[in-house]
């Protein structure tokens, strides 16, 4: 008995160490930021502008690979074009995601969430509009969307709402796993009584076998039904003749 109830605890623990175990997926330390002067001295790319961050300009979000030749050429017209000619209406946030991996991992969110593929760099966001590569034809689009961001009056800021995304997915998978506390109660009633059966059972065919008792047998007497004595037959009257 000991032993069985043993085993009982045992399958309950498994039981209980094998529970779903959700994962904080809003884990977001680590990111290393860059401005674009940071990025455009560590490919060594020269520039001659100077730039002031305000609240009122639309940020661009560059994902990008140290030693990378199409993000170098996309530095390059960044510096030379797009902060001559936009200089107070954006602000640029790269991230270098080669070498970085915290850094990759936030990129591979940005472009799951944006429903991208994040399989190159240069990555640029803008709003919430993405461009995958760089080539000049690109340039036209890219400051189509500049304007069209800067003059909206609801602007997307990929990364507040990258953050809005996590917390949603996060709450979704603990929606997910959340045990129902009334089923649990049905389940370990039923495990519990399901247990306490089996325990009886095997107690009792323990006890029996120790003891030697078996199972009675049907030691009723059978009922006799009680013997009529016949009434004697009368007598004919020509046996009575005969008998003179």
């Amino acid at each position: 008995m000991k032993g069985l109830l043993k085993k009982i605890s045992i399958l309950t623990l498994a039981f209980a160490l094998f529970m779903p175990i959700f994962v904080n997926a809003s884990e977001t330390s680590g990111f290393t930021a860059m401005s674009l002067e940071d990025a455009l001295k560590e490919e060594e790319i020269e520039y001659n502008f100077t730039h002031t961050d305000n609240a009122n300009q639309v940020v661009i979000y560059l994902f990008r690979g140290k030693g990378c030749g199409y993000c170098h050429k996309f530095l390059e017209y960044a510096a030379n074009t797009l902060m001559k000619d936009y200089n107070d209406k954006i602000r640029f946030v790269t991230y270098e995601v080669w070498y970085n991996e915290n850094n990759g991992l936030l990129y591979q969110g940005i472009a799951e969430m944006l429903g991208a593929s994040a399989d190159g760099v240069p990555f640029i966001v803008i709003g919430d509009q993405y461009f995958t590569g760089y080539s000049e034809s690109m340039n036209s689009q890219i400051t189509a969307q500049i304007e069209n961001e800067y003059n909206s009056s609801t602007r997307y800021d990929a990364l507040e709402a990258y953050s809005e995304y996590v917390s949603k997915k996060e709450a979704s998978a603990k929606n997910a796993n959340k045990v129902d506390l009334s089923d649990a109660i049905i389940w370990n009633f039923l495990f519990t009584t399901a247990s306490t059966i089996i325990i009886l059972v095997f107690v009792n065919n323990k006890f029996n076998k120790l003891t030697g008792v078996k199972k009675d047998e049907d030691d009723e007497d059978e009922y006799d039904e009680p013997e009529l004595e016949e009434k004697p037959k009368p007598k004919t009257k020509a046996k009575a003749k005969s008998k003179k």
